[in-house]
């Protein structure tokens, strides 16, 4: 009898000690998550562009930072100016400049369209036929010159008059193709035109005189 009482006494012991082993042991604490996400910083906005001398650009932020683009060519000039010096050797021996006298510029050959107009005897104008024309307006009241004249508005690009001293400036858009002047100019018996093909692909400048007329006479 007291064998089984103090088994009894035992087990109760253990099983007490056993819950509050149970009850002592820490449980382990899990991380804290959270679902929203850092804020994410908003996109810089560009301020200001500056261009150095040697083509770089700076750009300039909102949030006081800065990058540098790579050096890029310079574009080239959308037009170009061309200075004229006018002036011819008149049959006399003097020089005189081509005052007061009106050029046209066109950007391409003028042969194909004029030659599509008839002179007044019925003939197909070309260049010397053309200042002809103009020259001699009463012959046919000016029909001849001023048809072709209307059918060469679209290839102009630009007209200029020199000054006394026979000089002229103009400014034509820039192209790496022929542009071609046309004008003429008469002084007492003497008398020259011009047909000159050149490339306004930067500025620059012309004389136009007796060695490149297409006509003097």
């Amino acid at each position: 009898m007291k064998k089984t009482v103090f088994c009894l006494f035992s087990l109760v012991f253990v099983l007490s000690v056993s819950a509050q082993t149970r009850r002592r042991t820490p449980t382990t604490s899990q991380p804290a998550t959270t679902s929203q996400s850092a804020p994410s910083r908003a996109p810089r906005k560009l301020v200001e562009t500056v261009r150095t001398q040697d083509g770089r650009e700076i750009h300039l932020y909102d949030d006081m930072t800065y990058d540098v683009a790579p050096s890029v060519a310079p574009l080239a000039p959308a037009t170009v100016d061309i200075n004229i010096k006018a002036g011819v050797i008149t049959k006399g021996g003097d020089v005189k400049p081509v005052a007061r006298s009106e050029f046209m510029i066109f950007k391409d050959d003028i042969k194909p369209i004029i030659a599509t107009v008839n002179d007044r005897d019925g003939k197909p104008l070309d260049v010397f036929g053309f200042y002809m024309a103009d020259e001699y307006r009463l012959l046919d009241n000016g029909l001849a010159y001023t048809t072709a004249l209307q059918k060469l508005k679209p290839i102009i690009v630009g007209t200029f008059t020199t000054d006394f001293e026979g000089n002229a400036s103009i400014q034509v858009p820039r192209s790496d193709t022929s542009y071609y002047i046309y004008g003429s100019f008469k002084v007492g018996r003497s008398s020259c035109m011009w047909y000159l093909k050149f490339v306004p692909n930067k500025n620059g400048g012309l004389v136009l005189d007796n060695s490149n007329s297409a006509y003097c006479g």
